[in-house]
């Protein structure tokens, strides 16, 4: 054997071997520290033997805490200060630059990334800014809130670097999973396209309020179901309006030519998204009480359902990677895309007819949520296992593609003659413009033996009058007038906020407008129609000013709603071609889906279902939140447990 060297003069070699053991062992732990940082600074990380993760917690607190207000945006730096944007000056620029590269962090995951690959994930970050890039280590560790009303969106990320690779994380995340819309400046063609504007994270929303839309979903929907059979309560309710609204004028001709001429087909879909808000108030004692009230009733085209399902999944992602833990009693599921396809499907099966095909009514002119439909349509193959054919059609291409039988009031393709067995309706009908030709279509349409998803005597129903009207004391009694659904009746009525319309009263009218301009912050001025279009609403100075321009009979055309005082949140606001706006004062908007499937004759209801929802953010400084005006943001409610 080779005698070891001696590195001593002592002879007694067996008390030599530990000691020349000890001292190698100690030059490799030197080595191996001034290898990975090259600094004493090292001994601030807490570098843990057990799971061979690094923790950059305490490095990140002794950051410069500037860093944390400072994200990067489009290849800018740009400073928020209250969910206010600033760009920083050159001297900043440089400063965070420097740190960008130089942070501790970065090395230590450079150094130790091949010994660490098993337990942890390393990610460059490409920015284009200055050619620099950055990495950020994961995974975190996932953590339980202990009292989920201690939840807070705009503190889950605070070092600005990570918030920042969070946020190119989610938008690429949306433009690979199709949450996704088509440009404004390109709205004919889906070559060019940007991701739906949404929140980073959910935002906060109370477990039992949350609850209760749930459960008054499918009582809402039976209520509205019955209201289309009435068709003579429909026309008594907008007969003031024909007068002036040249579109419910010609709709409700339509549905009268085929009342007269005999319903073809009886059995009808509808899908239905309630809008509520949670309304916050004061009580005697000065503590906070929040209430459900109703914003609206939409029952034709239903934007949004092919796309809110993707935000469920991506807030999940953006939680977890946050260190939160994200189950379902907090983040709950989300099925709109599903329940719409089944139901089709369900349709489709009891049409009857093995070779007929499903129709998709779409605006293929010009439709920013062309992805959204397709959604819904790709959802719709899936479940029918690809056994039928899909045909998507606008109004116009109607008139030359399609044919009504004459003699069995069959709806047929003209090419081949194939049977079109269900028309789902994607196109606005309330507050839509359409042309003659696209009327033409629609009597076509509403004649045949198809069924309508839904029919157009169902979007009548749902106008803002109608929903004004239900607020009446008797009139939700008339349809539900059961000793077994007086209890539906209080559900419902618990939703209702005030509203008030412009009748034949002219004393009433004139007390109502006086009220109106006396105290313009207590109310929102309302058009009659679904959606936004050329309508919208009229808030503060602007309602005495439209007030003022319009006429006694231009009056029936609008609703007053009493306005809600929505609680506020903070959050992260993603947007395409914008810089992020980072810790923001956000109100949210609640919107349930449920759909009901049901004969118009007898009134036998065969399906009525509730499932998806959809939370719909915006700034607390705005008045509106449309998703496609740019305003609003997709977002899903984290369930919290508040009174």
């Amino acid at each position: 054997m080779t005698a070891m060297p001696r590195i001593c003069c002592c002879p007694c070699r067996r008390l030599c071997r530990p000691l020349y053991a000890s001292i190698l062992l100690i030059l490799i732990v030197i080595n191996c520290t001034t290898t990975i940082n090259g600094s004493p600074s090292l001994n601030k990380k807490n570098i843990e033997e057990k799971d061979k993760v690094i923790s950059l917690t305490e490095i990140d607190q002794n950051d410069n805490t500037e860093n944390d207000q400072i994200v990067q945006s489009n290849g800018n730096l740009i400073s928020i200060e209250n969910g206010n944007v600033q760009p920083l000056h050159d001297q900043h620029q440089h400063h965070y630059n420097h740190n960008l590269i130089k942070t501790p962090a970065v090395v230590a995951t450079e150094n130790y990334n091949d010994r660490l690959r098993p337990r942890t994930q390393k990610r460059k970050h490409e920015n284009g800014l200055n050619g620099f890039s950055h990495n950020i280590l994961v995974p975190k560790k996932i953590k339980k809130l202990r009292r989920t009303e201690h939840y807070d969106a705009s503190t889950l990320v605070k070092n600005a670097n990570e918030l920042q690779v969070l946020i190119d994380y989610a938008i690429d995340w949306a433009h690979s999973n199709g949450l996704i819309l088509r440009t404004r400046d390109h709205l004919n063609t889906s070559d060019l396209a940007e991701f739906a504007p949404f929140s980073l994270f959910p935002t906060p929303f109370p477990r039992k309020i949350f609850n209760q839309a749930l459960n008054v979903q499918t009582s809402m929907q039976l209520l509205y179901f019955r209201i289309s059979k009435d068709f003579e309560f429909l026309k008594t309710v907008h007969q003031d309006i024909i007068k002036t609204d040249k579109v419910v004028k010609s709709f409700m001709e339509i549905v009268e030519k085929v009342y007269e001429e005999g319903i073809h087909q009886p059995i009808t879909l509808f899908f239905q998204r309630s809008d509520y808000m949670l309304h916050s108030s004061k009580n005697d004692q000065s503590e906070d009480n929040y209430a459900l009230k109703q914003i609206e009733v939409n029952g034709s085209a239903l934007g949004g359902a092919g796309l809110v399902t993707r935000v469920t999944r991506l807030h999940r992602r953006m939680l977890k990677k946050a260190g939160i833990e994200a189950p379902k009693s907090n983040v709950p599921d989300n099925g709109s895309d599903v329940m719409t396809a089944k139901a089709l499907f369900h349709a489709w099966q009891l049409f009857g007819k093995a070779d007929a095909v499903l129709l998709f009514l779409v605006d293929t002119n010009a439709d920013m949520l062309q992805f959204d439909r397709r959604n819904i349509q790709y959802e719709f193959e899936r479940v029918s296992k690809d056994q039928v054919d899909v045909v998507r059609l606008s109004l116009t291409q109607c008139t030359a593609k399609l044919m009504l039988d004459p003699v069995d009031f069959s709806l047929r393709l003209v090419d081949d003659g194939r049977v079109i067995a269900v028309v789902f309706n994607q196109v606005l009908m309330l507050g839509s413009s359409p042309s003659h030709m696209e009327l033409d279509a629609r009597l076509m349409i509403e004649r045949s033996t198809a069924i309508k998803a839904p029919s157009l005597v169902f979007a009548m129903s749902h106008s803002k009058k109608i929903q004004q009207v239900l607020t009446r004391p008797g009139m939700v009694e008339r349809f539900l007038s059961g000793p077994s659904e007086a209890h539906l009746v209080e559900k419902i009525r618990q939703t209702f906020a005030g509203l008030w319309g412009f009748e034949a009263d002219k004393e009433k009218n004139d007390q109502l407008i006086q009220m109106a301009i006396k105290h313009p912050d207590r109310y929102v001025l309302k058009p009659i129609g679904e959606g936004c279009g050329a309508h919208f609403n009229y808030f503060d100075e602007d309602i005495p000013k439209k007030l003022a321009q319009l006429s006694p009979i231009e009056l029936n055309d609008f609703i007053l709603m009493e306005r809600l005082k929505p609680k506020a949140y903070r959050n992260h606001f993603v947007r395409a071609f914008l810089p992020p706006m980072i810790n923001a004062e956000v109100t949210s908007e609640l919107g349930i889906y449920g759909c009901l499937l049901g004969n118009i004759s007898t009134g036998q209801v065969l399906l009525n279902r509730q499932e998806g929802h959809v939370s719909k953010s915006k700034l607390l400084s705005s008045n509106e939140g449309g998703i496609c005006s740019g305003t609003g943001m997709i977002d899903t409610p984290y369930l919290v447990d508040i009174d």
